[in-house]
């Protein structure tokens, strides 16, 4: 598991996250879904 560092996190998925929402990760443990399955219904 990695330390969110916003930085390092939009430089190695490509996105630009806003800062002022994600100021408060930084630190904290996060983990990166690679793959997301959405035929399963969420209200199962």
């Amino acid at each position: 598991m990695e330390s969110f560092d916003l930085p390092t996190v939009e430089e190695e998925t490509g996105l630009d996250l806003d800062d002022e929402v994600f100021v408060d990760f930084d630190g904290e443990n996060y983990v990166v879904a690679e793959t997301v399955d959405t035929s399963v219904d969420a209200d199962s």
